[in-house]
């Protein structure tokens, strides 16, 4: 793809806009308590009908999970909430105390699945952090910044290897 330098670079930088984007939107929604997924992100650049396109991948297998998520509520598995409150660091009393702890953790997280700030703050909500960083980026302009240094590239190599009385360029 180097006959694409030019283009890549842009395309590059603005995936990485979108990366930090989403990593932005899974600190608002709390999902950050191992930070595999917040650190998961890479841009791909594909060769496809003679362009390239632009991709951000996740190299962890629950992103979409998380991403749907669930406003009204979730189910747990018993053993992935034991798992959980063990790498937590929780401790009991004993096996009574476990139980009744993680029973209401179970309850709760079955009523709403929020954020301690709870629905109504900005960080309240728990999913669709994919679409919510990608809209933030389309409203502040990454799509164009991404076409403006593509145009701005192609010209400057336009006008470094032709005169511009013979040759203009319409993008």
């Amino acid at each position: 793809m180097s006959e694409y330098k030019l283009i890549e670079q842009a395309l590059s930088t603005g995936g990485i806009m979108y990366i930090e984007l989403l990593q932005e939107e899974l600190m608002n929604q709390e999902h950050i308590s191992s930070s595999d997924l917040f650190n998961s992100f890479f841009v791909t650049l594909d060769e496809r009908a003679g362009g390239l396109m632009l991709t951000i991948r996740s190299d962890v297998d629950y992103m979409e999970l998380v991403n749907s998520g669930d406003s009204s509520g979730v189910t747990v598995e018993w053993d992935d909430l034991i798992s959980w409150a063990e790498s937590k660091g929780f401790r009991f009393d004993d096996d009574r105390h476990k139980y009744l702890t993680l029973s209401n953790i179970a309850e709760r997280l079955q009523l709403a699945y929020l954020t301690e700030n709870g629905e109504k703050e900005a960080g309240g909500r728990r999913y669709n952090f994919i679409e919510i960083a990608f809209g933030e980026g389309n409203r502040i302009g990454v799509p164009e910044m991404i076409e403006g240094d593509i145009e701005r590239q192609v010209e400057m190599v336009l006008n470094n290897g032709f005169d511009d009385s013979v040759m203009s360029l319409n993008i």
